[in-house]
């Protein structure tokens, strides 16, 4: 019986979980489509520097986390009432200061002789159906909704992340070697230092306001001249490397 009462309570903490990770995936995919709609967004991170913006306290925006948390205290106040179990004769609890509850038989703090029974509360069971029902429906259509944006869905897939994450930063933001060093300094030197102005330039992309669109082929990605006319890319950008939005039956890499 304790198992039948308690069996519902369960399944509800699994759904609640389960719950919490879709509308998760669902709004980190309407956030991140919105990178490529005008004005442009800082990153959201969990420490953030510069114009970043820190994560979410509810792991969601509190527009949805605290009626999702509401919902679940609802669903799980409807299920403690609609099954429970009670003691129809006799009492749960046993005088733990007499003599005789140190019985075996009292071992649960049920006196001897009580009976206690399965109840349920069919309304309730009906509104708690009726609550899950509408729960499940609610994210169906929740997300057949059309996104504002053009851009590529996969928020949560680290593939479309890591093509969006490979900047181009133009040449003329890179001081010039012989500047640097003034003839000084080995090659290997001189590439070293470059490298390392270069990801401080993207350090400080990241770290202002970005917009998801098409720039030019970064130089990290090995391409041959023919490439570099026909194609462009597609990842996140300053305002200064950003060139348009993408158009149909163009190539991008």
């Amino acid at each position: 019986m304790l198992l039948a009462a308690s069996l519902p309570q369960f399944i509800l903490s699994y759904s609640f979980y389960s719950y919490t990770f879709l509308f998760t995936r669902l709004i980190s995919e309407i956030e991140f489509n919105s990178y490529s709609l005008v004005p442009p967004k800082p990153l959201r991170v969990s420490y953030p520097t510069g114009d970043q913006v820190s994560t979410y306290w509810l792991q969601l925006p509190y527009l949805y986390s605290l009626p999702l948390l509401a919902a679940s205290l609802l669903l799980h106040w409807l299920a403690s009432s609609s099954l429970y179990i009670f003691a129809t004769q006799g009492s749960y609890l046993a005088d733990d200061y007499g003599q005789d509850s140190w019985k075996p038989s009292h071992k649960w703090g049920i006196i001897d002789g009580t009976v206690i029974v399965l109840g349920f509360w069919p309304l309730g069971i009906v509104i708690t159906l009726c609550a899950g029902l509408a729960m499940v429906v609610f994210p169906i259509i929740y997300g057949l909704r059309r996104l504002p944006g053009n851009m590529v869905f996969g928020a949560c897939d680290s593939l479309v992340l890591s093509a969006a994450c490979h900047p181009h930063v133009s040449s003329s933001s890179i001081p010039d070697q012989d500047s640097l060093y003034a003839g000084e300094g080995s090659e290997s030197e001189n590439g070293e230092t470059s490298q390392v102005v270069e990801q401080e330039l993207l350090r400080a992309l990241s770290r202002g306001k970005l917009r998801w669109g098409v720039t030019e082929i970064p130089s990290s990605i090995p391409t041959t001249a023919d490439d570099q006319r026909n194609m462009m890319h597609l990842s996140f950008t300053g305002a200064d490397e950003f060139l348009s939005e993408p158009v149909d039956n163009h190539l991008y890499v």
